[in-house]
């Protein structure tokens, strides 16, 4: 009878010991599914924080949607809201005065310029100059004056390459004409470019790998063209230019 006791003792501590395990192993599995739960609510707390915060403006507000238009064209981080950028262009030309909606317009054209579809009629060129291969282009010299230091800027050329300007810096000269200095993007040497805009002509040059090349625009028409078809060697004086 006390060896039967005894065991049923033992069995009992037995059992004990295995539902204290057990209760420990659900104990576990259970902090461990809660901190889950936590680090997954954290972490898209945190995410929707940050879609936020991406979508709202200096002030904490939510973006309105023709900031988030301007997000999606500008990465210039010098200018990170219509605010900035406007207040800038004020300070840079006084007499240039667009809407928010006329800007973004403005710097969703990735061009400078584009090929006109036939040869403008107002261009002073001889007859011999309006074949020589120079390019035709329309050009929107609004286009050129929101440009600020760290935009980029297309300048496509037919035939020879689109190359990327990044503007460097802007020189301001008198009658409200302002130059844009900057430099090519992803070349293997540096190549630099500027563009000037006065009252109602706009000027280029372009240093590439392939040569030097040089934009006239008259009220917004002109042209693109190779330096060297331009200056042509005198055949009867071999060192001058005609």
């Amino acid at each position: 009878m006390n060896s039967y006791r005894t065991g049923i003792l033992v069995l009992l501590a037995a059992m004990a010991g295995l539902f204290f395990l057990w209760s420990q192993h659900q104990s576990s599995l259970t902090n461990t599914t809660i901190n889950n739960s936590a680090d997954t609510t954290a972490t898209s707390t945190i995410k929707s924080l940050e879609h936020q915060t991406s979508s709202a403006n200096f002030s904490g507000q939510p973006a309105t949607p023709l900031q988030q238009r301007y997000q999606a064209i500008s990465d210039n981080s010098q200018y990170p809201d219509i605010a900035a950028r406007q207040n800038a262009l004020r300070k840079q030309n006084p007499a240039v005065q667009i809407t928010d909606e006329q800007l973004i317009d403005l710097l969703s054209e990735r061009n400078a310029w584009r090929t006109a579809a036939e040869m403008p009629a107002n261009l002073p060129l001889t007859e011999e100059e309006k074949n020589d291969g120079r390019e035709f282009i329309e050009l929107n010299p609004q286009r050129l004056n929101v440009l600020l230091p760290g935009d980029e800027l297309e300048l496509p050329i037919s035939g020879v390459a689109d190359y990327t300007l990044v503007i460097d810096r802007i020189e301001h000269q008198a009658h409200n004409t302002i130059t844009w200095h900057g430099h090519l993007k992803n070349t293997d040497e540096p190549m630099y470019a500027s563009l000037t805009q006065g009252e109602s002509i706009s000027l280029g040059g372009i240093d590439t790998t392939r040569g030097h090349y040089l934009i006239q625009a008259n009220d917004g028409t002109g042209w693109v063209s190779s330096s060297s078809t331009l200056f042509k060697p005198n055949q009867d004086h071999p060192t001058d230019i005609v």
